[in-house]
């Protein structure tokens, strides 16, 4: 049996950067691959 569960993206678009991060409903971060969902990319 599949069980659906819910998730928040948040993204943080600016003019030289994006940031994403991923939470449950406890906000609480969420891991994929053992890394957390959080991630800040900024432009060279």
């Amino acid at each position: 049996m599949q069980t659906n569960k819910r998730y928040y993206v948040g993204l943080d678009i600016g003019t030289d950067s994006v940031g994403y991060a991923v939470t449950d409903e406890k906000y609480d971060l969420k891991k994929f691959h053992g890394r957390a969902s959080v991630r800040v990319l900024e432009r060279l």
